[in-house]
């Protein structure tokens, strides 16, 4: 048989160093993912949340969506006449 060439080598090598820098990278970010649901499980869950500071005495009801009209038919059978 025949040595595979230089080229073909190294092409195969560098296919091998990607797959490996791949499985480093995924480790990586799963270690990163543990250590963050560690810190939630030893702080617990709710540790980041702040209370809002009211500044005003007077509660303001926040405003909603106001749809627009638009009926399916008229509610009237006719327009009104003036007297």
């Amino acid at each position: 048989m025949s040595a595979k060439s230089p080229k073909v080598a190294s092409k195969n090598q560098s296919k091998v160093d990607n797959k490996k820098k791949e499985v480093k990278n995924k480790v990586a970010s799963k270690s990163k993912i543990a250590e963050k649901v560690k810190s939630k499980i030893l702080n617990g869950a709710h540790v980041g949340r702040v209370r809002k500071v009211r500044t005003t005495p007077k509660f303001r009801r926040p405003t909603t969506y106001k749809a627009i009209r638009s009926p399916k038919y008229e509610r009237s059978s006719s327009t009104r006449e003036n007297k």
